[in-house]
């Protein structure tokens, strides 16, 4: 007598398991997806409890007891600090760079070209690198005129310190308090 076999395990899965498997997977998605925006939402609550706190509520509270440093009853140290905050504004480039040169500050403007090539100019593009002072073929060259802002900030932070009568609006620049809290 022959034995029977159990082959169950070795059955094809049909398409319409996958389907299933498929359709099961989708709703796995859409939650996932559903969890990760209650997620962020949940954060971005809590970043703007965080900043309003740290910026505002504390520094306010603090600056209205006159006092920039204390130890709280529960063991923290709170500090206000204050920053200043630089960001030129686009329409306000020109005005700023040019205060920047009238100031004594030229050394922090940086000339910037950028030259462009099409993607069917590589050998051109190669041959220029080699060789930019016998080019004959006309360029594109876009000059700009920057600031880095790590230099710029540093600079009118010392301009203040010493007494210079510095355009802030015309920098985007504002004096930022902000609490810093250790243990």
């Amino acid at each position: 007598m022959t034995e029977a076999h159990d082959y169950s395990d070795y059955a094809e899965e049909t398409d319409d398991d996958k389907l299933a498997q498929l359709s099961r997977l989708a709703l796995q998605q859409q939650d996932a997806e559903k969890r990760v925006a209650e997620a962020k939402a949940v954060l971005d609550e809590a970043q703007a409890e965080l900043n309003s706190l740290k910026d505002v509520t504390i520094p306010e509270l603090m600056l209205g007891l006159g006092i920039k440093k204390v130890q709280t009853a529960c063991g923290l140290t709170v500090i206000v600090k204050e920053q200043l905050r630089v960001s030129v504004p686009k329409a306000k480039k020109v005005a700023a760079y040019a205060w920047l040169d009238e100031n004594g500050a030229s050394p922090l403007l940086k000339r910037a070209f950028q030259i462009t090539f099409s993607k069917e100019e590589l050998a051109w593009a190669a041959k220029f690198e080699r060789d930019c002072k016998q080019r004959k073929k006309p360029l594109h060259i876009e000059r700009t005129l920057t600031v880095a802002s790590a230099s710029l900030k540093k600079f009118l932070t010392e301009s203040l310190e010493e007494g210079v009568d510095v355009p802030l609006e015309l920098f985007g620049a504002y004096h930022q308090k902000e609490s810093k809290i250790s243990t």
